[in-house]
């Protein structure tokens, strides 16, 4: 895969939503070629990694990485998730990660697009939007039935299994209730729905943790006594959603699966489905990732070969969890 190199004249605006720094891009110059796995006349999103308030200098450099690491991860476990490309800004000096728009691709018929922070808003009156604190998953579980009865696409159960295991295989932290929503194809006589792919991964696989912890944290994953604490702590392993409005803590990643599998026995199989990949491939392809890298300057955030190794093993052990819970 090429580095996909791109100047202001691609771009369409400034994308302000969000913590990370963004800007929406598309390849409408006629006279510009893309490289073969991009759209022309596309919507892109190109983010960065995120950046220091303080001086603004790149705060996690390597981060956007992840957003194309998660793209590969999930193309691996059958999770659907925007493709995402290493990029780098001609004129910003800078790289990220382009992402592919999820709606609206040329020449296919307009589709609409409502954030689940919308539909919580609309369920819950006084939804706490900011924070959303009142994310949970029983109100996402009306919100889906409810669209099912007006012509949801896809199995809702199916969908959020995978989603939610995706993000216990990511560690992912930021499935808040503005990271997912749902889509309107049709025109209003006959309209369908579904969800979106699983978007804005990029808070996961330890982007905050400095290369001098990977060691200790690794020989915990392996140790005998149980020391997985970095993928088990109840206070920095755990997703965004709560499992009802009135819960007051949100619910640690492989807790919300066991509460699932629990309520949902048939999200087992779903899960199942997602697992059937190689860890060893897997590590493969992202120090693939790396030393593609080594085609930006150091400054932008290459992917080192330490980092790449780090977040292979923290997947490799997330999955063994998993699985755990799936047989017993």
């Amino acid at each position: 895969m090429n580095i996909v190199q791109y100047a202001e004249r691609e771009e369409i605006a400034p994308y302000e939503e969000g913590a990370r720094e963004k800007r929406r891009v598309s390849f409408r110059d006629d006279a510009y070629t893309p490289l073969p796995f991009l759209i022309p006349h596309h919507d892109y999103m190109f983010k960065l990694s995120e950046r220091s308030k303080k001086d603004k200098s790149l705060k996690y450099p390597e981060q956007f990485w992840v957003e194309i690491v998660a793209y590969r991860l999930g193309c691996l476990t059958g999770v659907p998730v925007p493709p995402a490309f290493a990029a780098y800004h001609e004129t910003l000096g800078t790289a990220g990660a382009l992402s592919e728009w999820f709606h609206n691709y040329p020449g296919e018929s307009r589709e609409d697009y409502t954030s689940g922070g919308d539909l919580f808003q609309k369920r819950i009156p006084d939804y706490e939007r900011k924070k959303g604190s009142q994310h949970n998953v029983e109100d996402l579980i009306a919100i889906a039935r409810e669209y099912e009865g007006k012509g949801l696409a896809h199995d809702w159960l199916e969908h959020w299994s995978k989603v939610l295991l995706f993000d216990v295989l990511l560690g992912n932290t930021d499935r808040h209730q503005d990271n997912w929503g749902i889509v309107k194809t049709g025109d209003n006589d006959s309209p369908a729905y579904y969800f979106c792919p699983a978007f804005d991964n990029g808070t996961a696989l330890g982007h905050e943790i400095v290369a001098k912890k990977f060691n200790s944290i690794i020989n915990g994953l392996r140790g005998e006594n149980n020391a997985r604490s970095y993928v088990t702590n109840p206070k920095k392993a755990k997703h965004h959603l709560k499992w009802s409005r009135e819960d007051t803590i949100q619910m640690p990643h492989f807790v919300l699966l066991q509460r699932l599998l629990k309520e949902f026995p048939l999200s087992k199989d779903y899960m199942r489905g997602c697992l059937n990949f190689s860890p060893a491939d897997f590590r493969q392809e992202i120090i693939e990732l790396s030393e593609m890298s080594n085609d930006i300057p150091v400054e932008s955030g290459i992917l080192s070969r330490e980092r790449a190794e780090f977040m292979a093993e923290l997947i490799a052990r997330r999955k063994e969890l998993a699985q755990e819970l799936l047989t017993n």
